[in-house]
């Protein structure tokens, strides 16, 4: 592959920024390497037609398969230091599974406004804004502090560069996001598969939980179905 000479500061930029970010936060990289692997084993055991799907189980199936599918995408974003453009597809998996949510408690609504977040688990709805104010740009001293540059105040860099807090906070969510998801798609094959032992994930959920406990991004655990 023929890459410009941006393309080829920026993709070490964002090795060495990966190289820290691994280093900095192994207890959520075991995190998410654990829920990673819950993941999987909920989507290989879905890979069979079941009996019988209604409307809300059909939407389920579509919006959590779209989700996992660019899971590593945001990892990416995340460990690479390209934090902006990660907070647009965190807020759009806020709302992705704030919509599940829903279908779920059939209580989705035909005048197509947006998933009320306020449903979701795990305390997670309070980040919506912090999210969608990155996204619109309106937090320009937030923007600001992904492109300092040692050249000067005046000065903007491309350059991605690790940010602790960011890299910390951003990873932690996409966790949570995650393991959210696992909920709702377990909830989703208990449905699809009345009659057949759906995967166990106590245990996984229980170490994802501990160690995002561990790493102060919660309190404690508290599932809100």
């Amino acid at each position: 592959m023929i890459s410009s000479k941006l393309t080829k500061i920026l993709k070490e930029a964002a090795k060495q920024v990966r190289n820290c970010s691994e280093k900095e936060n192994q207890d959520l990289w075991d995190a998410y390497n654990t829920v990673g692997d819950l993941l999987y084993k909920l989507v290989e055991f879905g890979e069979k037609d079941p009996e019988r799907v209604s409307d809300s189980c059909s939407h389920r199936i579509s919006l959590t398969a779209n989700m996992v599918q660019s899971f590593f995408i945001i990892e990416e974003l995340i460990s690479s230091g390209a934090y902006w453009s990660a907070s647009a597809v965190l807020r759009q998996h806020m709302e992705t599974l704030s919509r599940i949510v829903e279908y779920r408690n059939e209580k989705t609504k035909i005048d197509k406004k947006p998933p009320n977040v306020k449903n979701l688990p795990f305390n997670m709805a309070p980040n919506y804004g912090k999210l969608s104010q990155l996204c619109h740009t309106s937090g320009g001293e937030v923007l600001g502090d992904f492109s300092v540059s040692e050249a000067g105040e005046g000065v903007a860099s491309p350059i991605p560069k690790f940010r602790k807090e960011w890299a910390k906070s951003y990873l932690s969510l996409h966790i949570a996001h995650m393991l959210a998801l696992g909920l709702e798609i377990w909830f989703l094959q208990d449905e699809l598969y009345p009659d057949t032992d759906i995967p166990d994930i106590d245990d996984d959920i229980i170490k994802v939980a501990n160690l995002l406990v561990k790493t102060g991004f919660w309190k404690e655990l508290e599932v809100k179905s």
